[in-house]
């Protein structure tokens, strides 16, 4: 059994975790961003999101998911990521599905798995659509939503 070394997790929470903060908070803002681009003409019928207290709210009540955001770090070799994890709270059947996990970098990139290939970066423009479209998909996946298409 290996044993686990608090003081070098410790440092490298400390020294990594407000940059990988900042990249939350920028992933967040330009999740809404893109949203409220998208969206700058008419009002969005199947979901809408917001940032509140530096928490991504995604709000998918028309048809009928509550959706809700857990984060942690994650040590990874010899670096720190964000993950964060996108459950449906299932209040009359009194379950919790996740249904997809998304991985922050430090330098602005995000992922499906730990240390996986990025699907995205901050900045680029893409980051709502990449986002997004894995959500959707991770929904129709885990039976949440149908789709034939």
């Amino acid at each position: 059994m290996t044993t686990i070394n608090f003081e070098l997790i410790r440092q490298r929470a400390d020294s990594n975790g407000p940059a990988l903060n900042k990249v939350r908070d920028k992933f967040f803002l330009e999740l809404v961003a893109e949203h409220e681009y998208a969206y700058s003409k008419l009002s969005p019928s199947l979901y809408n999101i917001s940032v509140q207290n530096n928490e991504l709210k995604l709000d998918l009540s028309s048809i009928g998911l509550n959706i809700k955001t857990e984060e942690r770090f994650i040590f990874v070799k010899n670096s720190v990521i964000k993950q964060l994890s996108f459950f449906h709270h299932d209040v009359l059947r009194q379950n919790i599905i996740l249904i997809c996990d998304i991985y922050l970098s430090t330098n602005g990139t995000f992922s499906l798995s730990p240390g996986g290939d990025p699907i995205g970066a901050l900045g680029n423009g893409y980051s709502y659509d990449n986002f997004f479209n894995h959500f959707f998909n991770a929904l129709k996946t885990k039976g949440l939503i149908t789709s034939d298409y």
